[in-house]
């Protein structure tokens, strides 16, 4: 629907971390703790002195939670499952499987600072609303590009959760 569409995300395996504090902060905070154990803050199952480097992936994820803080989180390479990831050397990363979900995203370009966040959180509710969609808050924040791509080239998304029933005739 123009620049709206459906997805459907099958249960996908995850590294999260929660973060006290504002967005910005907190997503870096956790951002750290998340692409330390990729880049080798972790143990191996095999020989636990030994640390593994995993590939970077895509999207990394902001989610506010109602306590005040932020999930932050990293999809793991398909590789891996819950038992043979290696194990993190920091106690606050923790390993799951999503749920099957149905989002609704908003897709922008630029940077993810505040005001951007703002207004493309503020068109996607308005679209839910003026469709009659049961929007799940709260919006996921969606990055797929590293820092250092100028904001004019940066894919970023808003996206909505779903019931099922919403979109599924659509998916």
């Amino acid at each position: 629907d123009g620049a709206y569409e459906f997805r459907v995300y099958e249960p996908y395996l995850v590294a999260e971390v929660s973060v006290d504090g504002q967005r910005s902060q907190a997503a870096n905070v956790g951002f750290r703790m998340l692409a330390g154990y990729i880049f080798g803050a972790n143990q191996t199952l095999q020989d636990p002195a030994k640390a593994e480097k995993m590939a970077m992936t895509s999207p990394v994820t902001q989610e506010p939670t109602a306590e005040g803080q932020w999930k932050v989180r990293f999809m793991m390479p398909k590789k891996y499952t819950l038992g043979t990831l290696p194990k993190a050397k920091e106690p606050r990363v923790r390993f799951f499987y999503t749920a099957r979900q149905l989002f609704v995203p908003l897709r922008f370009r630029g940077s993810g600072d505040e005001p951007n966040l703002n207004r493309h959180r503020k068109q996607l509710l308005e679209y839910a609303h003026k469709n009659h969609l049961s929007a799940q808050e709260p919006i996921v924040y969606a990055f797929y590009n590293a820092p250092f791509v100028l904001p004019t080239l940066r894919r970023n998304e808003v996206m909505l959760a779903l019931p099922e029933k919403d979109g599924s005739s659509t998916a």
